[in-house]
């Protein structure tokens, strides 16, 4: 299961909050809608930083009042007049990457929040709530070791939005499978997308994620059976120890994935609403910015204002608009 994590920024809000008011009628649509979907199984965690000068307890209670299902209020004594707009920015990126990493470590950056739409939306993410999945048993804590630095606390969270992209509820053998190979194919593309976009480079390793996921022996030889032997494969039976079949599973596993990463791409990017918003959600993960809206972040990223700028981000988005690009073997 996936929720939503919402930042609201409040600044210089009047306290108490007037009736009738566009903040009063914001939080009221955002209230209606966070407990709609607490109805549905799903129970989004909202924060409103505010910054002002009133009585804290006056602040609290005007929010509260709402009835948020979960809800934190986080209050500073700060106000936009006492600093300039750059060091108060940046005032806002010290406050809320804090509080992310602190308390939602997991959360993937989510542009697509029409349903909080009417709030003043700072940031937001998704993550998944909990374990207790069809898949637990299938996947242990080995699997975000394979994935990259900027992504191994995340990795329930890309497993649960992959569950929600295949809609696997009843999983049959081949439900399983099809799904552990496409956790193989996340995993690798990540490294792919660190490598393309300058952090570091493809540190994929297929043996290992073999070790990971249960993938199935039969299954295995299903793949092995798709793909054409090349010199790759020759050499490695030729050299193969006795009773060692690792490299022939890494072999498989990675001619699989290379197979599997033009869809996965498609899925991922219906998914996030937007090859965009994909894009903004893994550049983030890897260099997470708060010092404005992530809205207006992510545009002036996608819309650079010079040639170094372009070139920055090129190889980047050239991967997640194809799938895949040379410069992700790296």
């Amino acid at each position: 299961m996936l929720r939503r994590v919402i930042v609201s920024t409040l600044i210089e809000p009047e306290i108490p909050i007037i009736s009738e008011s566009e903040l009063d009628v914001s939080l009221l649509r955002s209230a209606h809608q966070a407990r709609l979907n607490e109805q549905k199984g799903m129970k989004d965690s909202l924060a409103f930083f505010v910054f002002c000068q009133s009585n804290e307890q006056d602040i609290v209670t005007a929010i509260k009042q709402y009835a948020f299902p979960d809800i934190q209020i986080i209050i500073n004594k700060v106000s936009e007049s006492e600093l300039d707009d750059y060091d108060f920015k940046n005032f806002i990126d010290a406050e809320i990457s804090t509080w992310v990493e602190k308390n939602h470590p997991a959360a993937l950056t989510y542009l697509c929040n029409d349903e909080y739409k009417n709030l003043n939306i700072w940031w937001a993410g998704i993550e998944a709530t909990d374990k207790d999945t069809w898949y637990k048993e299938l996947i242990n804590d080995q699997y975000a070791h394979a994935l990259p630095a900027s992504h191994k606390k995340k990795a329930w969270t890309w497993l649960a939005i992959l569950s929600e992209i295949l809609e696997i509820k009843e999983p049959s053998w081949k439900d399983e499978n099809q799904f552990l190979l496409y956790a193989a194919t996340l995993c690798e593309w990540l490294h792919g997308f660190e490598a393309a976009s300058g952090n570091g480079y493809s540190d994929f390793d297929a043996i290992g994620v073999y070790h990971a996921l249960p993938l199935d022996e039969f299954y295995l030889g299903f793949l092995l059976g798709k793909s054409a032997p090349d010199e790759e494969l020759q050499e490695i039976m030729e050299n193969n120890e006795l009773g060692d079949n690792s490299e022939v599973r890494g072999y498989i596993i990675k001619q699989a994935t290379s197979d599997e990463r033009s869809t996965l791409r498609d899925m991922l990017s219906s998914y996030f609403g937007s090859d965009v918003a994909l894009f903004w959600a893994l550049h983030h993960a890897i260099w997470p910015k708060y010092n404005e809206p992530s809205a207006d972040l992510c545009n002036e990223l996608v819309n650079p204002s010079s040639f170094e700028d372009v070139s920055e981000v090129s190889d980047a988005w050239e991967f997640v608009t194809t799938g895949w690009t040379d410069s992700a073997d790296e």
